[in-house]
Parts: C-alpha cells; structure tokens; sequence
C-alpha cells in the first residue's frame, strides 16, 4: 500500500510540475507569427524510391505573397536540399516515369531567360505571327533532381494551371486557357481592361508538349492543342498507359456553382484528338485515371446526391474500351441506360467497404 501510495504522490507531483512548466512556455502566436510558419506539401516519391520531392513555402512581407520553393529529401540519409530559388514560386513538382527529371510550374523572370536560339528569333523578330504574343508567368520548367539549372518546356501566353508526363515520359500534357480572341484584344484597346462579372471567363483547353523535343535541345517547344470545344472547361485528366489516350473531367462553365455538371470526357490523341463523352451519369463526375492495361477508367461520383460539397463522393469504374465497341453515339444515355446503372450498382455491392471515399 505504501509504494501505491508513494507512486501515486510522483505521479500527481509529474502532473503538477508539468502542469506549471506548460503554463510558463505556453504562448499563443499572433496573427503575423501564425502567418510566417513554414509549411511543407505535395510530397511525391521518386520511381526509384530513393528521394522525395516536396514544396516549402515560406512567407514574403515585402511583397506581399507566399513563395514556395521546391526541395528534395534523400530517403536513405535523411538530408535535404533546396531545389529552386528565386523571388518567385516554383510549385507542383512532378517526377518523369524514369526520375531522370523533374517537372514543375515555375513563376520566373522572363527578362532573364535566354534560350536557345533566341539570336535567330531575335533576327526575324519584325515578322512577328499570330498567336507569337508575350508569355504568361506560369509556365512549365524541367530541371534535373541532382542539380543545375532549370530549362523552360513551354511558353503559353495563359497560365498553365495544372499538367501531367505520359507514362512512357516523352511528353508532358497541361491545361491551360487559349489567347485572346482578336474582339477581345479589340475591346481592350478600345475601352481598356474590364471584367464582366460571371461572364468574362477563360476556359481551360487540353495541350500536349514534346518533352523529348525540350529535353534535347533545353529550350521550349511549341505545344498542340487537344480539345478545341469552348463550350467545355477541362479540369482533371490521366494519360492512358499507351500514350495515346487522354481522358479528362470537364465542365461548360469555370465557376464553382457549375462544378455539378462535370462529366468524363476521353480524347483520342491517334485519332486527330477527337473528343467524346464517355460517362454522363448525374454527377459530378471526375478525375478520371486508367487502369494498368488501360481497359477500365476509375473516376470519382457524386451520383448526384444533395449537397455534393460536403458529402461523401462514391469510387466507380468504367469499361470504356467495351462501351465505345458497342455504341457509336454520344454516351448521353449513359445517364438513363438500365444496363449500365445496374453494372453500377452491382459493382458497388461488392466492393462497397474498399471503394467508399
């Protein structure tokens, strides 16, 4: 009873004493402390497992702006290093399917870059073409995980807003908005720059760069662009596994209130990038990704249930190959086909535990 009791006095002393400690060290950050943290995200692991690329992102007073920087962790050792530098952000960071590089969206000084042939440009610079405007801040850079500097893949003259490498890592997909119409240039020389609200909105298009192009001679190449719908705003997307394929959510409107049409779209890139709706189901419907043989197509669902924000999303699969086999019309009536809603829910009884999100 007495080493009960003894015990029981140390831990309640233990208690007391660290109850005080706390109360003395505990401070409560203020706003701009809470703001200067750094942070870390969007960890990827490297193919070979040896390294792990992630962003930091620290805060800039002076400029107002968060600025992240793209680092990378040795697995085996434990060390880290900076990647990227600069007063800009580096964001994103993307590893090619054989980890000899690294992709990411990079904010940097145009005035400062030089390229490869820019002496030749230069020369022919009064026979300047359409669609040769200035480039945007978002662009897409390459640069090697032990080091160096970084080359620049693309020059878009929108921002690229988000991209991916196909699988075999000859190629870099991306989303980005077209250039200004020749009215809208018009308008902007004529009245300057305004924004009709809810109207006045960019739709973002698929484009496909040649990596292997960029990485043998390290400057950029001009990207194709896939889907020319302007009726559509592409959002999430996936490489099928024999680069030819690309299938993609998209929605008829940027803003968030129309988020609740999106639905899956695939894009036939050996077939003059022809386009077709593949799900419709009353979603939203998104981000698709391929199945290792790139017969099936797994997308995320809402099945349209109230207050999809918020709610759970469901996991489905989809046999496209099998489906574009046996309808050659647009797949509207996926939405009402009996057949399918019924794979549907047959599916979804069976792997109900492993597929809810």
């Amino acid at each position: 009873m007495r080493k009960i009791g003894v015990l029981g006095l140390a831990v309640a002393l233990t208690c007391v004493c660290s109850g005080v400690l706390n109360a003395q060290t505990k401070h409560a950050p203020s706003l701009e402390e809470s703001l200067s943290l750094k942070t870390i995200g969007g960890a990827r692991i490297s193919p070979d497992g040896r390294f792990i690329v992630y962003r930091v992102r620290e805060t800039d007073w002076k400029e107002n702006a968060y600025v992240r920087q793209i680092w990378l962790a040795n697995v085996t050792t434990g060390a880290s290093f900076q990647l990227t530098r600069g007063k800009k952000s580096s964001d994103a960071p993307e590893w090619s399917p054989d980890g000899q590089w690294l992709a990411f969206i990079g904010e940097r000084e145009a005035n400062a870059i030089v390229h490869a042939g820019a002496a030749e440009k230069k020369e022919g610079k009064d026979e300047k073409k359409e669609g040769d405007g200035k480039p945007a801040a978002r662009q897409i850079w390459v640069i090697s995980p032990d080091g160096g500097e970084a080359w620049e893949l693309t020059q878009q003259e929108e921002d690229i807003a988000g991209f991916h490498w196909s699988k075999d890592g000859k190629q870099i997909a991306f989303t980005a908005p077209t250039v200004e119409s020749k009215s809208e240039k018009e308008r902007k020389e004529k009245y300057s720059e305004y924004e009709v609200f809810e109207e006045d909105f960019r739709q973002n298009q698929l484009w496909v760069a040649d990596a292997s192009e960029g990485e043998a001679q390290h400057s950029p190449v001009k990207a194709r662009q896939i889907t020319r719908d302007a009726a559509l705003n592409v959002n999430g997307f996936a490489w099928s596994p024999d680069g030819k394929r690309i299938a993609f959510g998209a929605t008829h409107n940027p803003m968030l209130a129309f988020a609740g049409g999106e639905d899956i779209y695939l894009a036939d890139l050996a077939k003059d990038n022809a386009v077709r709706k593949i799900v419709a189901l009353d979603g939203p419907d998104r981000d698709p990704m391929f199945s290792p043989d790139g017969k099936q197509i797994a997308f995320g669902t809402a099945l349209a249930q109230p207050y999809f924000y918020y709610a759970k999303g469901t996991l489905l699969w989809w046999m496209w190959s099998e489906y574009l086999r046996s309808r050659r019309q647009n797949p509207g009536t996926c939405r009402t086909s009996r057949h399918n809603l019924m794979k549907i829910r047959e599916f979804l009884s069976g792997v109900r535990m492993g597929f809810i999100l």
